[in-house]
């Protein structure tokens, strides 16, 4: 592949410093990075990365990846500029995979519709939480959703819920799939109604969760066992491991102290799975995705 067809697109960085993406700040640097708000211009970048076999990864807010500190050895592609909200009916309204999930509530409170309270301060793009079906006090983002739309192979295709197999913390998204916009239909409710439900999980989340750079929920929870007891039980709340510590406030929350790096945040998860699996005969499975090699 000739250098030229990748300079052709303007907003691409070369040799960039990742580590800034995502919510641990720490990690090194990747080939590239890209953003756009074309969905040509995405489809051509994304097919010449695939005509050339070089490796990348979409990315929404960065806030449940952990980047190798020596790096990505491909190009990230950030959605961000995909940023529209268009309200479709009085219920329907049509999300870019870019929004931020703070900003569409925002949206939603103002045009008095309810039904993604719960998920109100979860740091994530629209598109990062249908890959991973965010959710929170019993709510999830795919409970409200009527279709998506994906980018693959060059195409634009629709899909409606089932086909997406919504499941805790889980779809079946692939990689070669990438959500672009999503429709969702909420019900009429009364602003205050709307700002009294969020300022009690805004509430809660102050009091349960700690502050800093953290990936929120480090483990899945297992069926009627909330992980952070667990922890907590095993003795590891402010267990540490270089700049990594495991939070005194949420033992599911590990923050990520100055001098971090995500080899400490790797060991430090690979502790916690030892002790909890000799403890308890659990296998914990992570919620935070890996990058690059560990």
């Amino acid at each position: 592949m000739a250098l030229n067809d990748l300079l052709a697109f303007e907003s691409l960085k070369f040799d960039f410093n990742a580590s800034k993406l995502f919510s641990f700040k720490t990690g090194g640097r990747v080939k590239g990075y890209f953003e756009t708000s074309s969905l040509k211009e995405l489809r051509d970048f994304i097919e010449l990365l695939e005509e050339n076999c070089l490796k990348y990864k979409i990315i929404g807010n960065g806030s449940n990846i952990l980047l190798s500190d020596n790096g990505f050895d491909g190009y990230l592609i950030s959605l961000k500029r995909l940023s529209s909200i268009t309200q479709i009916s009085d219920l329907e309204v049509k999300v870019g995979a870019g929004v931020l999930l703070n900003s569409l509530i925002s949206y939603l409170t103002n045009h008095s519709l309810s039904g993604l309270e719960e998920l109100v301060n979860i740091p994530a793009t629209i598109g990062g939480a249908l890959y991973m079906n965010a959710g929170a006090f019993n709510r999830e983002i795919s409970n409200n959703l009527t279709c998506v739309e994906i980018l693959k192979k060059g195409k634009i295709i629709k899909l409606d819920p089932f086909d997406c197999a919504f499941f805790y913390r889980k779809s079946n998204f692939s990689k070669d799939e990438v959500i672009i916009s999503a429709n969702f239909i909420f019900k009429k409710e009364q602003k205050e109604t709307i700002l009294s439900k969020q300022n009690d999980i805004i509430k809660l989340r102050i009091a349960t969760q700690p502050k800093g750079r953290t990936c929120g929920s480090v483990f899945k929870n297992l069926k009627n066992i909330h992980v952070a007891k667990l922890i907590d039980e095993a003795g590891l709340k402010g267990y540490k491991i270089g700049g990594a510590i495991v939070s005194n406030k949420h033992a599911n929350f590990i923050i990520a102290e100055d001098g971090c790096t995500s080899y400490d945040i790797f060991e430090l998860i690979l502790h916690i799975k030892k002790k909890i699996f000799e403890k308890y005969k659990i296998n914990l499975v992570e919620e935070i995705e890996y990058l690059g090699e560990f």
